[in-house]
């Protein structure tokens, strides 16, 4: 805080200064060529730029302030670039990937565009920048959190950023950074998951997403439900620039700049809950902090050399007493002591070469997660522990070939090796009966729970793909195949995927797309058993359709139906027999089932201050019973309704002769950062978010037994919870200096503190308790950036 209020005084005396800049390249989307000749015009303004033989372009004297950038070249289509911040003394970059036109000389009648389609999706598919991530309310700064305003996405929960798509699962969405695969980007991660509470990424470095929910391209695979592509930008190339911030995520800084005949980014995050834990009376406080670097470099000008690297550590202990580490709670609400201690990084190196008529990328990455939690009684023994380290060492190539005119190759393969050390242990429990009455122990039954797994294990998965794409006319026809194999199950696998999109009139497309898309096992799922050894990957078959229709250039809807069935889905052995009590570890593939929904997605984009969302979809999603497969029950994310809508307005305070008045006054500069007080541009925005209710099994209490189970005859998932309501409001403000500039953010997630259930916890008293999900929460940051 002492920081903040430094920055602010020194917001009260420099004037505004120095105009800034936007450089970068315009490259064609589909060979990554550079474009030259392509017109760069500042919209709003009498600037602009032609870019040169190699692509580039520089548009200088950009006086401080939010832009929409158009990018025009005969023969591609018109793209207009939104949100381009300038900032004050330095350049801001971006980069742009033209697509040619369909029809010779449509550029002269189709509508200059907003959006632009990811590559090689058919269906599903979305991009989002750095400032429509940061701009979303409820958002936090997360990449995983922004994608959940769209129709085919719901949370888990919202204390996570877990991406549950169309019926889906945990741990079902492909997390991909710069071209390496990371299996979970979050502070207190679960194994076997993809989401945590905080998210180790930083947003900063963020140049764009694509997120694909359905029947994704050959290119992507072992993941069942969809793909979230996030790409970084690359640092700045004229001279050290560095930010300071400070927000939910904790408090850091980045520094960024030119090395050699590149650049790099560097950035270090720490939380600040160890900081203020005495004045909110914590007894648990979450502890953790990341760093992340790029650096990328020109070894020529037909090859460039980009190093990721990405390392967070977090821990936190829950103590059934008072700890000196910790403020005391007035009294205990727990019988254990709870010790959780997570480590995770990522390192990889892409090379991008470009040869005649294509490219290459060969890729190689290391990830690794280790997770120790230990649980200890009150009289300090240990009753649990959880112990284990995954780690992947991985090549993979890419090459793309441009044979002929608008058509496509696309040929990739991959060796990945595996590392498992896992440690599980609990300490043994008997099922005592007692006297309902008196709560005396009359006898115990045949069940001793104990589990106990010890394995080291070394494995290989490879596999490839193939796509070929073709544009005939107002079609394009994309056809690929896929092939993967895990040693360690003996299993191998081939995933069809087919495509065609058809150009209906001049800004109408219509889409069609099947994907068969597999999953291997977690190794928490293989490695519980030895029975578990040989179980065969999940896979889903997805049919999409859909119109997309461009009302506008800034107006774009959305109507697709799915029909997504899944196979061979694993589930605990245990659950597969009516009996309550069976603990068997084991798991097998018993598991099926299926989900169906229609979407509408229409959105608009920042033409001049209003911005927005609206999406709603209808699905259902039922599976199989494994003790009654003639049985079906509503899956865990059947939520049948889910509506979203997000409306923002922008509004640039500096262009007004009033506001320059006042901003020359000390007393506003020393309360400008205030929420609602004009800054030099204000955003403010909300997020209205409702869901049908969820669904959940209620369990029956044996007194007897002091034990909840699942009895023969209950049914699953045969309730549901009341509705899911939030309102969450978000509200933005940007100050330019001379020669820096000052961003101040805060939001206000579930304003009307709406008490949502998450879940019940089953007491052995036989008592039920209510889990709530968020309650009001407000949260801000500061970033400062020179």
């Amino acid at each position: 805080m002492k920081h903040t209020i430094i920055f602010l005084f020194l917001a009260a005396v420099v004037a505004f200064g120095s105009s800034g800049s936007i450089a970068g390249k315009v490259v064609d989307k589909r060979t990554g060529e550079p474009i030259g000749g392509a017109n760069v015009l500042v919209q709003g303004t009498e600037l602009g730029a032609a870019t040169t033989l190699d692509g580039k372009y520089t548009v200088d004297g950009v006086e401080p302030g939010s832009y929409n950038v158009r990018f025009s070249v005969i023969g591609y289509k018109t793209i207009i670039e939104n949100r381009v911040v300038v900032r004050p003394g330095k350049p801001t970059y971006l980069n742009v990937a033209l697509e040619e036109s369909f029809i010779k000389g449509e550029e002269v009648i189709v509508k200059p565009s907003f959006f632009e389609k990811t590559k090689d999706a058919v269906v599903s598919s979305k991009s989002m920048d750095f400032e429509e991530i940061i701009t979303q309310p409820g958002g936090a700064w997360d990449v995983q959190r922004s994608v959940q305003a769209l129709p085919a996405v719901v949370g888990a929960t919202d204390q996570y950023n877990e991406i549950i798509v169309r019926g889906g699962n945990y741990g079902e969405n492909l997390f991909i950074l710069d071209n390496v695969e990371i299996g979970n980007p979050n502070h207190f991660s679960v194994p076997g998951s993809g989401g945590g509470p905080i998210t180790m990424i930083n947003t900063d470095f963020v140049e764009n997403i694509d997120f694909y929910a359905g029947a994704f391209p050959a290119k992507y695979g072992d993941k069942a439900s969809s793909v979230l592509d996030v790409r970084f930008r690359e640092g700045a190339d004229d001279a050290l620039h560095y930010k300071f911030d400070v927000g939910m995520a904790g408090y850091g800084g980045t520094l960024e700049g030119p090395i050699g005949n590149g650049n790099f980014m560097l950035t270090g995050h720490r939380s600040f809950m160890s900081l203020i834990a005495g004045s909110f009376g914590l007894t648990a406080i979450p502890n953790y902090y990341s760093i992340q670097g790029k650096a990328t470099y020109n070894l020529s000008s037909k090859q460039k050399l980009s190093l990721l690297g990405v390392y967070g550590r977090d821990w936190i202990y829950l103590g059934s007493e008072g700890d000196d580490s910790y403020a005391e709670a007035e009294e205990s609400v727990q019988d254990e002591d709870i010790d959780m201690k997570t480590r995770q990084y990522a390192f990889g190196a892409n090379l991008r070469s470009a040869f005649g008529k294509g490219f290459s990328v060969i890729t190689f990455s290391r990830t690794e997660g280790i997770w120790e939690l230990t649980m200890t009684d009150t009289l300090e023994e240990e009753t649990y522990h959880y112990n284990t380290t995954e780690a992947e060492n991985a090549a993979k190539l890419d090459i793309t070939l441009f044979p002929f005119d608008r058509g496509e190759i696309t040929i990739g393969g991959y060796l990945k090796n595996l590392e498992l050390d896992y440690d599980l242990w609990s300490k043994p429990e008997t099922l005592f009966i007692y006297d309902p009455e008196t709560g005396e122990i009359l006898d115990t039954t045949d069940y001793i729970y104990q589990w106990v797994s010890r394995e080291t294990e070394n494995s290989f998965k490879y596999g490839g793909y193939l796509q070929y794409k073709h544009g005939l006319g107002r079609f394009t026809l994309t056809g690929g195949l896929r092939y993967d194999y895990f040693k360690f199950t003996g299993n191998g696998y081939l995933s069809p995927r087919a495509g065609v999109t058809f150009a209906l009139g001049k800004n109408t497309e219509l889409n069609l797309a099947y994907g068969r898309h597999y999953q291997s096992p977690s190794w928490q799922e293989l490695v519980s058993d030895t029975l578990s050894h040989s179980l065969e990957s999940k896979y889903t078959d997805q049919i999409v359709v859909g119109i997309d229709h461009l009302f506008a250039e800034d107006v774009k809807g959305t109507v697709e139906g799915y029909y997504k069935l899944y196979n061979d889905v694993p589930v605990e052995s245990s659950l597969t027999t009516p009996d309550p009590n069976d603990q068997i570890d084991a798991f097998v593939n018993a598991g099926k089932g299926y989900a169906y929904g229609i979407e509408f997605f229409l959105q608009k984009k920042v033409q001049k201050d209003l911005w927005g969302t609206l999406s709603y979809s209808y699905s259902i999603a039922k599976a199989n019973d494994p003790r009654y497969p003639d049985k079906e029950f509503s899956w865990d994310f059947d939520y049948r309704n889910v509506f979203t809508s997000v409306v923002g307005y922008r509004k640039e305070y500096k262009n007004y002769d009033w506001y320059k008045d006042l901003s020359e006054k000390w007393w506003y500069r020393a309360l400008g950062f205030v929420p609602l007080i004009p800054a030099d541009e204000s955003e403010y925005s909300f997020r209205y978010r409702y869901t049908g209710g969820k669904p959940y099994t209620p369990m029956t209490y044996h007194p007897e037994w002091r034990k909840w189970t699942l009895d023969e005859t209950q049914e699953m998932n045969s309730a549901r919870q009341t509705p899911y309501q939030t309102f969450d409001l978000h509200l933005q403000q940007r100050w330019y200096y001379n020669k820096w500039s000052l961003l101040v953010y805060w939001e206000i997630d579930n304003l009307f503190n709406n008490p949502n259930v998450w879940d019940y916890t089953y007491n052995s008293d036989g008592t039920k308790s209510t889990v709530y999900q968020r309650a009001r929460m407000i949260v801000g940051g500061v970033v400062v950036e020179f």
